[in-house]
């Protein structure tokens, strides 16, 4: 007989409305590049060609470049399941089983304050990006639920906790 899928609990990620202003943002890019291509080579004075293929080059790295950081942002990821948890960052994904994972806290640190952590048996720490007080609009949420120190576990952190506990509690009635 085969288990069945781990349900999903909570996902942490970018929430429509950011993808829109990407875009939006990306959109208004393009038009500037374009408008500052056609007026470079409006312009009488020599090697219009010139200026074209080169304003072309510094458009199309531009898009290029915030096409690059709107996927990257956008894959951004905390997914919280009966089985585990799963990191997903802008390179790597971490899949944790909650036997791994020994504490689920508050990350306290000045950079990364309010953000999961998840301290693993190996002596390993974990963190998720989407998850810390500033990111909290970014994913639809409030930055007030982080608590006005920011260290107050918030929606990613107590899914975390909630699963974490379950897991233990089954684990050791077993």
């Amino acid at each position: 007989m085969h288990d069945a899928a781990p349900e999903v609990l909570y996902v942490a990620r970018p929430a429509p409305w950011f993808r829109a202003v990407l875009l939006g943002f990306g959109a208004l890019l393009v038009a500037g590049l374009t408008a500052l291509t056609v007026a470079s080579t409006a312009s009488d004075d020599g090697a219009p060609a010139i200026r074209l293929a080169m304003c072309t080059m510094s458009a199309s790295s531009a898009i290029a470049i915030a096409v690059l950081v709107a996927l990257l942002t956008q894959r951004l990821r905390f997914t919280v399941t009966t089985a585990g948890v799963v990191l997903r960052s802008f390179v790597r994904t971490h899949r944790i089983g909650w036997p791994q994972i020994a504490v689920v806290a508050v990350d306290t640190g000045w950079s990364q304050r309010g953000q999961t952590l998840l301290a693993l048996h190996d002596g390993r720490r974990l963190g998720s990006p989407i998850t810390e007080a500033r990111s909290a609009m970014r994913r639809g949420e409030r930055t007030r639920d982080h608590g006005p120190d920011l260290m107050t576990p918030a929606r990613p952190t107590r899914a975390a906790i909630d699963a974490h506990v379950r897991f233990l509690r089954g684990h050791r009635g077993r």
